[in-house]
């Protein structure tokens, strides 16, 4: 997709090791040597989430129970074994692995309705995240209606227990 990608530098990938070491000690997240060297160490990628949020938007349009696993089919794919999530050609492949067959072809074919369901995703997420004055990801916003608050994103990486109390406060 390219949005609003940017180049993997020497200084973008030595920020991102740094913070995947400290999101693998407070979740348990793995980051494979894998993904270390054919993602962080690829200098002619780009960093980009929108092939992947591309992929997401696609699941909900076919099996709206399935986007969580494949939101975690995408994330081993990519830290664990290395793989180009710019890719949509390895993200399809993804999806077919998880039998969501309707949401891969309408990535593959860059389907008219996949892409501007996506558009009105991303624009509301950006709404959402200039009401509530947040500047990055991740953000959790938790609540109903006009009860909602965001969630430190500090509790977002500590244990259980921080990410309770965080969304007991908000």
């Amino acid at each position: 997709m390219l949005r609003g990608a940017r180049p993997m530098d020497d200084g973008f990938a030595a920020y991102a090791g740094t913070n995947d070491q400290r999101i693998s000690r407070l979740t348990g997240q793995p980051f494979s040597q894998d993904y270390r060297n054919k993602v962080l160490g690829d200098r002619t990628s780009k960093l980009d989430s929108g092939s992947a949020t591309l992929a997401l938007t696609a699941v909900p349009l076919t099996d709206p129970d399935r986007e969580l696993a494949a939101l975690r089919a995408i994330q081993k794919a990519r830290y664990v074994e290395g793989c180009d999530a710019t890719d949509l050609s390895v993200l399809s492949d993804i999806l077919h692995g998880l039998e969501l067959h309707g949401a891969a072809d309408r990535l593959a074919a860059s389907d008219p309705e996949l892409i501007a369901a996506d558009r009105k995703r991303i624009a509301a997420a950006r709404a959402e995240m200039r009401a509530f004055g947040a500047e990055g990801v991740p953000t959790l916003i938790a609540g109903i209606g006009d009860n909602r608050r965001i969630v430190p994103t500090s509790a977002l990486f500590g244990s259980i227990e921080v990410l309770v109390a965080g969304l007991q406060a908000a």
